[in-house]
């Protein structure tokens, strides 16, 4: 045994397939629409270091392509400091969402995100 303890995944939550959809809703590119399909088969296990795992169902639709950070992110401001909400794909499935403050993981949780008023932004 390796001595890791494996991550206990959920349901997403309420408040986590809100950011997904707000990524995801931003537009049709890069797989968005096979990526939004993906939302009712997936399981989230939180870290306590600002990211979200995500275990989707083997039966899901994937999309063709690279590991890739989506190229829409959500952006806030938390007291003049960048706030940014990152998806990862990877294998063509929902992997981990990221939540950076001035590119340093967000510890503060969902919560005090959710107060940020974040708004999706292409990345450049």
């Amino acid at each position: 045994m390796s001595g890791q303890i494996e991550p206990s995944f959920v349901p997403l939550s309420p408040q986590v397939r809100e950011l997904l959809e707000q990524i995801l809703g931003a537009g049709t590119d890069h797989g968005a629409p096979q990526l939004r399909a993906q939302l009712a088969l997936t399981q989230e296990a939180r870290s306590q270091h600002g990211w979200i795992d995500f275990r989707v169902r083997a039966d899901a639709p994937r999309i063709c392509g690279p590991n890739y950070d989506f190229p829409v992110a959500l952006a806030g401001d938390d007291a003049g400091a960048p706030v940014w909400v990152v998806l990862w794909i990877r294998n063509g499935l929902l992997a981990e969402l990221e939540v950076l403050r001035e590119g340093l993981l967000w510890p503060e949780g969902l919560a005090r995100l959710a107060e940020l008023e974040l708004q999706p932004k292409q990345w450049d």
